[in-house]
């Protein structure tokens, strides 16, 4: 997942573990995107709602997430709009799907 994004024009130098129980895997880069990665669509949709209602970020509207079918990336607006082509992901978030 981290490859794919550096891939797809996101960037990082530095990336650190989360701590994070709803995904699989979690990883934060030190410029500001978190990965996630999950068991299935339904883990990550249940992860969706409740980062739409409870992330400042995206509350903020700031910070949207691309997601997969088990994958899903929080980052800025300007950094999702640019990977998304290459990622192939939904947007969602406070500007994106889910208002």
């Amino acid at each position: 997942m981290r490859d794919k994004f550096v891939a797809a024009g996101g960037s990082c130098d530095s990336w650190v573990d989360i701590d994070e129980s709803r995904a699989v895997d979690a990883i934060e880069c030190a410029d500001g995107a978190k990965l996630y990665l999950f068991e299935g669509d339904a883990d990550r949709s249940d992860f969706v709602k409740t980062e739409l209602e409870s992330n400042t970020d995206i509350r903020a509207r700031t910070h949207i997430m691309l997601s997969g079918e088990n994958w899903l990336i929080i980052d800025r607006i300007a950094v999702i709009v640019h990977v998304m082509p290459s990622m192939h992901g939904i947007i969602q978030g406070r500007n994106g799907a889910n208002p």
